[in-house]
């Protein structure tokens, strides 16, 4: 599922919306994340600050069960 968040309410309830700096500017963007969430609506894996290349492993890895 993908979820549309333009005034970012869900975001910050997750804690992903903050300051960030580029080229010496701070501005307020999207924490680079994810959040696997099971059939109950648990939350069974979390990555704030996670790097692209890692996150779709981690996030496989919680699905599957194995280790990344």
């Amino acid at each position: 599922m993908l979820l549309s968040d333009p005034d970012h309410r869900v975001a910050e309830q997750y804690g992903v919306w903050g300051q960030k700096e580029m080229y010496g500017k701070s501005y307020m963007g999207i924490i680079r994340s994810h959040f696997v969430i099971d059939e109950q609506g648990r939350i069974v894996d979390a990555r704030i600050k996670v790097s692209p290349t890692e996150s779709v492993e981690l996030a496989v890895a919680a699905v599957t069960g194995k280790t990344a």
